[in-house]
């Protein structure tokens, strides 16, 4: 008799592990790499628009700059004064929305199966943002780069919400990174003269 229990507590706990795993799962592509990464022989400043998602993303961005190569030296934040060929003006805007209708949905339809459809389905959020950098010489606007980003990430019900939201930043900063390092490195041969190199 005791041991029919403990086969049967075993088993439960056994369902119960493979459950929560089941639950704990998060759809977020990998971050973005630009596929140039040789410098551009100028050293440039940043300066980041007064908008909340510029302050949020704006730092993050310009590390990954810094970490792609993208240019001889970043100075950031930028001052008056620097030592600079240039100044980017970087503008973001946007922010993520959570999918709170189908969000509900989904869970009322986890909990009406006992979680037995959580590794299939759950919640989302999906990120808007555009992003707007201007490359400046002295008053001259040297070049102009626009694009809007659109992501959507879903998680398990039980996964580490914290993680899901560093994880789709982190994936937003690395597409914002990769286009504008990409565009700018594409655009060089055009913009280079501007700057006599």
């Amino acid at each position: 008799m005791y041991r029919k229990h403990l086969v049967l507590y075993v088993l439960v706990a056994l369902f119960a592990c493979v459950l929560m795993n089941g639950c704990a799962w998060q759809r977020i592509k990998p971050e973005m790499r630009p596929t140039t990464t040789s410098a551009l022989p100028i050293k440039v400043g940043v300066q980041l628009s007064n908008s909340p998602a510029s302050g949020t993303y704006g730092p993050p961005v310009v590390a990954k700059l810094r970490e792609y190569n993208t240019f001889q030296s970043i100075s950031f934040p930028y001052h008056d004064g620097d030592d600079v060929d240039g100044v980017i003006t970087l503008d973001i805007a946007g922010g993520w929305k959570s999918n709170a209708g189908a969000n509900f949905g989904k869970g009322f339809l986890i909990g009406l199966t006992f979680f037995t459809l959580s590794p299939a389905i759950g919640p989302s959020m999906t990120g808007n943002h555009s992003v707007s950098a201007a490359i400046n010489r002295a008053v001259k606007e040297v070049a102009r780069y626009q694009t809007n980003f659109k992501t959507k990430v879903t998680w398990g019900m039980l996964a580490n919400t914290t993680q899901v939201a560093q994880k789709a930043d982190a994936l937003q900063v690395s597409k914002i990174a990769s286009f504008l390092s990409e565009s700018i490195q594409n655009d060089w041969p055009k913009i280079s003269t501007e700057f006599k190199k």
